[in-house]
């Protein structure tokens, strides 16, 4: 796994900070891992002859085989676009400060664009940012993006999931029109590049809850899956593929490769991009002008579709390809679903494991429940300043001051309940993780800082105040330039983790403000 993408690096982060229980977190589609109860979880999409989503269908009518086999529908839901419009969440007090408190209410699907800028021109770049700009213009206020750019080099989460107009502008003028890499187009470790992109986003997106759309923009890329894995190109590593096949599964992304160079006759590239679709549950689009329109219409369309999971008759971990075929009564209907998965263990269970209560020891050998929350982001917020414009108590440790850098500060209010406290004599405490990676705007790695914070409280206040929030600070020195900053808090004991993305434009340095913050109270 890269370390030049964002999550990626978390991880790397996390990891050295010995944070083990992240591994054993159940994907976000609610289910555990549980090798002996394989749980398929399959969203299908059904559109009508127009390209309009068919709504209202019955369990009944839906038909799943697994290799050729059939299956027992054990759930079945319906998810539509008329569900309630996600409730925006109050704006932040100050530039400066930031959250993932778009959580609290999820929408029902995440879109998701992928700029892959390698193989794509100049000019059809500048084309592509208009047609993109119209997009965004037109997209509902409800509905949220993030946007990632893949160079070859790196792969670069530009901005987190936001309703701000202008902030996914602003992402769309960072990443394009940028000059291609020179002979990437013929390089084979270009398609390795791309799958290893794939790998990083869907590490990323796996966090989330339900399904992902992710519209990927490219010119001749190809991350080559195949709507049957058994017939992958011969140059592909089998491995690496499993685990993104499995990745994707994981995290319930649908792929919709976009060729952005309109009306072509490239017709062998075209099927690749079909089966690449076809493989995740996404579409194609192709010879195709209006990128802006076949965009809206990805978005609005594919916000209605269907759930469906089942468990395998005498299913064997057999580390083997299997496929999937829906089909529907009726019609007719196009139905774009998951063409299959890998029976080696690496997702699905039996629903009801992640129900059981599992019980873990604190540092000091008590006993408690793991909450039945643990799966759930923590949300919290972040509050990034320079040092000198925040006030600090006096014992705070300084930073060396370093040429051509600025020290900042992050200030971290999470919620207390969402920690898992351990008695001590006289009171409470928890023990909180704490830590951040900055990239620059070429995707590399240029600081972290990562820590274990231990706050104890007098008496049984955690319990008595679950709504109260916990405040605490922490300091690192960042470049002149502009940077993307990733914080994390994860619970030591409990498990949950929490992540926000911070853009930056770091000045060489910075004086002291006179307008400054007041240090919040425990």
């Amino acid at each position: 796994m890269s370390i030049r993408f964002a999550h990626a690096a978390l991880a790397v982060l996390l990891s050295a900070t010995a944070f083990s229980t992240l591994a054993q977190s159940p994907d976000s589609s609610g289910f555990t891992l549980h090798t002996q109860a394989r749980v398929v979880v399959t969203d299908v999409t059904v559109t009508e002859a127009n390209g309009n989503p068919v709504h209202h269908l019955s369990r009944s009518a839906f038909h799943i085989f697994d290799e050729k086999k059939p299956q027992n529908i054990a759930s079945f839901e319906e998810h539509t676009s008329a569900q309630p419009a996600i409730i925006p969440t109050t704006a932040p007090a100050a530039p400066h400060i930031f959250s993932n408190d778009f959580l609290l209410h999820p929408p029902p699907v995440f879109n998701v664009i992928v700029l892959d800028t390698v193989t794509i021109d100049v000019v059809t770049q500048m084309y592509l940012y208009q047609q993109l700009t119209d997009f965004i213009n037109t997209l509902p206020p409800q509905n949220s993006l993030a946007i990632f750019v893949h160079s070859g080099e790196f792969t670069l989460l530009l901005q987190d999931f936001t309703t701000d107009h202008a902030l996914l502008h602003s992402a769309i003028r960072k990443a394009i029109p940028v000059l291609p890499m020179p002979g990437a187009w013929y390089e084979n470790r270009r398609y390795y590049g791309s799958f290893q992109a794939m790998q990083q986003i869907a590490v990323y997106l796996g966090q989330l809850p339900g399904r992902k759309n992710v519209l990927w923009y490219s010119a001749g890329a190809g991350l080559f899956f195949s709507a049957d894995a058994n017939k992958l190109l011969p140059f592909l590593d089998p491995l690496v593929v499993r685990a993104v096949y499995d990745q994707l599964e994981a995290g319930r992304i649908a792929l919709y490769p976009i060729d952005v160079r309109g009306p072509n006759f490239d017709g062998m590239y075209h099927l690749l991009l079909d089966d690449e679709a076809k493989a995740t549950g996404g579409r194609a689009i192709y010879n195709n002008n209006a990128l802006a329109d076949a965009s809206s219409k990805i978005i609005a369309a594919d916000a209605d579709f269907y759930t469906l999971s089942y468990s395998p008759r005498d299913f064997k971990q057999d580390n083997k390809w299997h496929n999937v075929k829906v089909t529907l009564d009726g019609g007719p209907y196009t139905l774009s679903y998951r063409t299959g998965y890998y029976g080696d263990g690496a997702n699905g269970s039996d629903p009801n494991e992640a129900k059981k209560a599992r019980i873990l020891l604190t540092s000091n050998g008590e006993k408690f429940k793991r909450p039945g929350n643990y799966d759930q982001l923590i949300i919290f917020q972040a509050e990034v300043q320079p040092s000198s414009a925040v006030s600090l108590p006096e014992d705070t440790p300084t930073l060396p001051e370093k040429k051509n850098e600025t020290i900042y500060n992050i200030r971290y209010a999470v919620p207390a309940a969402d920690f898992v406290p351990e008695n001590i004599p006289g009171g409470q405490r928890v023990q909180i993780g704490a830590g951040a990676i900055a990239l620059n705007q070429n995707g590399r790695p240029v600081g972290r800082v990562s820590q274990k914070f231990t706050l104890s409280f007098d008496g049984d206040k955690l319990t008595k105040g679950p709504n109260g929030k916990i405040y605490f600070d922490q300091q690192f020195s960042l470049p002149k330039g502009q940077n993307y900053l990733f914080v994390a808090v994860w619970d030591t004991l409990g498990g949950r983790l929490g992540t926000v993305q911070v853009p930056l434009d770091v000045p060489k340095r910075v004086e002291a403000s006179h307008d400054q913050t007041s240090q919040p109270k425990p």
